[in-house]
């Protein structure tokens, strides 16, 4: 049996590690989470910005909305190439 790691489960993993390494070293008992509250007291549009991309990923990830008005949808398309399904063929693994 072959696992393969798909390019989502990577960034997810990246993401993890990424926070990992920022609480392992922080400064001063700063988090992310009280880093986001001063960058709030300090610039409003940073407010609204950072309140967008938390409600975006959480849509995104419950899945509460059709790919037509996700977010994450829509910027995929727009970073990634565009895949010809013609010539890839659907292969069944065997257990």
């Amino acid at each position: 049996m072959r696992v393969s790691v798909r390019t989502g489960d990577v960034a997810i993993l990246v993401g993890a590690a990424a926070i990992a390494v920022y609480e392992v070293r922080v400064a001063d008992d700063e988090d992310l989470i009280s880093r986001r509250i001063s960058a709030y007291r300090r610039h409003p549009v940073g407010r609204v910005l950072a309140d967008t991309v938390i409600i975006a990923t959480a849509v995104h990830l419950c899945e509460y909305a059709s790919p037509e008005w996700d977010a994450y949808h829509w910027l995929m398309r727009w970073f990634r190439k565009p895949v010809d399904r013609s010539t890839h063929c659907a292969v069944e693994l065997s257990t």
